[in-house]
């Protein structure tokens, strides 16, 4: 097999959602982490490419099994001593959990995507069916989501379909199996503490959200290609998104499988229990509370 083969192609036999699914699982088998410029590069990953990345990872932590509570990750050739007692572990937990909140740091990428592009519709492994989402579906929504966030969740999707927004739900043998909002009006993001103001002919995509029972099988993949149709089809031009950094798998979908690129970037920084999101859309700042799209 040639080197310079793109690792998607036909000689690889591996298809898109197979190669997020491959680098994912690279991840975990080596408890490596691949630098963000991997997932949101455009260009064709080789398996040259790949091999120079991976000769270039330093192993993080050596663990001899599953990290447990009272346990600690020895870094390599740091010489830690045995673990500290389950008392100990618990005690390091909550000091930890304390100092998140007093202090804490989540980066999000801003990814665009120009709706005038072909739209990719990967393979899915089960039947799904795609449509609208109906007044008379909001109710069973919280199956989605499960008894803690369920209810919550029927009340959003009812009232962002009062307000006009566009709700795409997937269904597999009868039962919820994703959604995804679409919008071009001003929406709140609550977790970022700022308002989404899409520009005119600009749509922005949100919420995408699958059964845990079918992650992998390309049912979130191809609610998000009805979404991008969907954007195309009602004449807006552009599309944008907002995904943690830390989401690679979200992220290679994206940039790799549907055309987005990165945009902008944000900071949502917490001291002392006070958040502030900074950053903006490319040498755009954020206005006030405000990110234009």
């Amino acid at each position: 097999m040639p080197l310079d083969a793109p690792l998607g192609g036909a000689e690889f036999g591996l298809d898109s959602l197979a190669l997020v699914s491959f680098l994912t699982a690279l991840e975990s088998t080596f408890e490596v982490e691949f630098e963000t410029a991997l997932w949101v590069e455009q260009q064709a990953l080789t398996l040259e490419h790949l091999i120079t990345r991976i000769g270039a990872l330093s192993p993080v932590a050596v663990l001899s099994g599953p990290a447990e509570v009272g346990e600690t990750l020895k870094t390599a050739g740091d010489g830690a001593d045995s673990a500290p007692t389950d008392r100990g572990g618990r005690v390091l937990q909550r000091a930890l959990a304390f100092g998140r909140q007093i202090r804490s740091r989540q980066e999000y990428l801003i990814l665009e995507r120009d709706l005038q592009q072909t739209v990719v519709h990967p393979p899915t492994r089960v039947n799904v069916e795609v449509r609208r989402v109906r007044p008379e579906d909001v109710a069973g929504v919280a199956t989605l989501f499960g008894p803690r966030r369920g209810a919550r969740n029927v009340t959003e999707l009812g009232e962002r379909l009062a307000a006009g927004y566009h709700c795409l739900g997937a269904w597999v043998d009868g039962r919820w199996a994703a959604i995804d909002y679409v919008t071009d009006q001003r929406h709140w993001h609550g977790f970022l503490r700022l308002a989404v103001v899409p520009a005119p002919g600009h749509v922005y995509g949100f919420g995408l959200h699958e059964a845990p029972r079918l992650q992998g099988l390309g049912v979130g993949l191809t609610l998000l290609a009805a979404s991008i149709d969907l954007a195309r089809s009602r004449g807006y031009r552009r599309q944008f998104t907002i995904v943690e950094r830390g989401n690679q798998r979200m992220l290679s979908a994206s940039v790799q499988i549907f055309g987005f690129r990165v945009a902008g970037q944000l900071v949502r920084g917490t001291v002392a229990g006070i958040s502030r999101t900074t950053g903006g859309l490319g040498d755009a700042p954020l206005r006030g509370r405000e990110l234009i799209l």
